[in-house]
């Protein structure tokens, strides 16, 4: 990468999974960050505080990926999402930030065209967008919503289906069969890369535009667990139980949207095409992508 072409990019929630993953990689392609979280420095509670003038400076892309953690003791339901996002909206407006993409979910596509699909947390990734969409000006604009999202140190319920297969535990998905899509950190890495760093015409084309970036393989959830467990030499035992009781344990645990991700069919739309768009193919899928996790 020439000079030239080196962008200074801001991500919010860079202490999380992704924002981790993509802090290394754009530092990797020659780009400047500034990364914002929790934790680290600068520490920066963006439910309760704006993104400080000084760290916008120069700034030619936000990529936001902040987000208040559902479940959580000081947001049990993920609400701060929206307040996190307006604040964004807000902070932008007053720097000179041109470019912002946004990391929702697939889940707020479903919330949004489903009345039975609107979880909490798809509610809010919702939300979250159009205080975005809502909020900004003179700011481009690009929200991606992509499906469960693994590679290392994921969480979430990939990470928690890992961490069962890890453990050799017996599983009850011998009729989980429904096809899911995915994305693996690789490949989402290297699209918002691509985001980045492109031009002036193809953000003028994709502004406001919403995409649904994946693996291009859909996978049910017990071949993925099959698939972890080769991945890793370690034998995947499932067993068969109606799913009419394993959703109804759901629901009385309070765990019913996790139920649904592992039972349920999930398929991304194609269209608007990232390549046609951003020219982003993903470049691995299941099960080479899971090598990762081999011993």
């Amino acid at each position: 990468m020439s000079q030239t072409e080196k962008k200074r990019i801001l991500v919010t929630g860079a202490t999380g999974f992704v924002g981790k993953h993509l802090c290394e990689h754009l530092e990797g392609c020659g780009h400047t960050v500034v990364r914002i979280g929790r934790s680290g420095t600068p520490s920066i509670d963006l439910a309760r505080e704006n993104i400080p003038n000084d760290l916008l400076k120069d700034v030619d892309v936000v990529v936001h990926l902040a987000a208040s953690k559902a479940g959580s003791t000081v947001d049990p339901k993920g609400e701060q999402t929206k307040d996190i996002a307006a604040r964004v909206a807000v902070s932008v407006n007053r720097s000179e930030v041109k470019r912002l993409i946004h990391l929702s979910s697939i889940a707020a596509r479903l919330a949004e065209e489903n009345d039975r699909s609107k979880r909490p947390y798809g509610v809010q990734k919702l939300a979250a967008e159009h205080a975005l969409a809502d909020g900004l000006n003179n700011c481009q604009i690009v929200t991606l919503r992509p499906p469960v999202i693994y590679g290392e140190g994921a969480t979430g319920p990939f990470g928690t289906l890992l961490k069962f297969v890890q453990r050799g535990l017996p599983l009850p998905l011998a009729n989980a069969s429904e096809p899911r899509t995915y994305l693996s950190i690789v490949n989402l890495c290297a699209l918002l890369s691509q985001m980045v760093e492109a031009g002036d015409p193809v953000w003028k084309k994709a502004d406001g535009l919403i995409f649904e970036p994946n693996d291009g393989r859909k996978v049910g959830t017990r071949d993925l667990a099959e698939m972890l467990g080769k991945s890793m030499e370690i034998e995947t035992r499932v067993f068969w139980l109606p799913q009419s009781i394993i959703r109804s344990l759901g629901l009385i645990t309070g765990k019913g949207d996790q139920v649904a991700a592992v039972f349920g069919p999930l398929q991304c739309r194609e269209e608007p095409s990232l390549e046609e768009y951003f020219g982003w193919e993903p470049s691995e899928q299941m099960p080479e992508s899971l090598k990762v996790f081999g011993l």
